[in-house]
């Protein structure tokens, strides 16, 4: 665990797309955390058309000691790009609509509190990597990738409530998936209708996809979901709130660090909410990939 007495170089990153214009606030609050303990601090240029790979130029060419990082699962994402497999610290101060990470790591505080984390002593964690990216929860293909989509778009409701709305719109478009899969070695040939390979136990805005996934045991949780009718996938929502959907018959789950997907069709695949890439492709679980402010809770 890395400590933060030292001066450090931090620059705070805040999307300002994030929590409804929240995010700035937020940003300058953590700026100026910063500047009082003495540190090296000010904020990255950012605005909503902005591209994140300019701004992640920016980060690296900085040589920067820790990231702030300010909105959502998304601004995240992007950040960890940068820091995968470096000594760069990444704090997080929860601005997003979903905010995954910082509920499965339990980050997601009163705002001061978060500001004070996301400066505090930080731990490794490990990462997903599909292709050339990077994942710090949960990689999924299928109806969830489905409910994302639809939940991009949604104007109605706001907040995580979006995704279970849109989760019941896509039911009626619910398809299975013909795939092979090489978990370590071993074979499987399934027809899901939702795959998800957790580092980190919830995605979809609070949905306890992976309850047993942690992000520093070296390995992931691969969830199957189906064949499964409407029905049961009905069934089966608001069981994910809770983690109990892994005790249906339909629900799979096995564990392992690295997964070949094979499939006739090209799927797309999404991690922390973001398009990744498409099947078929490789994911793989990196050990330690990741310092991040305030975990292990001591708490």
């Amino acid at each position: 665990m890395s400590g933060s007495g030292a001066r450090e170089r931090i620059r705070v990153w805040w999307n300002p797309c994030a929590g409804r214009g929240a995010a700035r606030a937020l940003a300058e609050r953590a700026l100026n955390e910063a500047l009082s303990r003495g540190h090296d601090a000010a904020l990255l240029p950012s605005d909503c058309s902005r591209a994140v790979e300019t701004t992640a130029e920016e980060v690296t060419a900085e040589a920067i000691d820790r990231l702030v990082v300010v909105g959502g699962d998304g601004t995240v994402h992007h950040a960890i790009q940068v820091a995968a497999r470096t000594s760069l610290v990444v704090g997080v101060v929860p601005a997003g609509t979903g905010n995954d990470l910082a509920r499965a790591l339990g980050l997601e505080t009163a705002p001061g509190t978060a500001i004070d984390r996301a400066l505090g002593p930080s731990a490794a964690i490990d990462l997903l990597r599909i292709d050339d990216r990077y994942g710090a929860t949960v990689a999924t293909l299928g109806f969830s990738v489905a409910v994302n989509q639809r939940a991009e778009i949604a104007r109605w409701p706001r907040g995580p409530a979006k995704y279970t709305a849109a989760a019941l719109h896509e039911l009626a478009n619910l398809r299975r998936y013909s795939l092979t899969l090489h978990l370590d070695g071993r074979r499987l040939e399934v027809s899901p209708n939702l795959l998800a390979f957790a580092n980190t136990s919830i995605f979809g805005g609070g949905m306890k996809i992976a309850p047993g996934a942690r992000p520093d045991d070296g390995r992931m949780e691969m969830v199957v979901v189906g064949p499964a009718s409407r029905t049961t996938m009905l069934r089966l929502l608001p069981e994910v709130r809770t983690g109990r959907h892994v005790q249906h018959a339909a629900v799979h789950v096995y564990r392992g660090t690295r997964v070949t997907i094979e499939s006739d069709e090209s799927h797309q695949i999404r991690a922390d909410g973001e398009i990744v890439g498409s099947t078929p492709t490789e994911i793989e679980l990196v050990p330690a990939a990741l310092q991040l402010a305030a975990y292990p809770l001591t708490s």
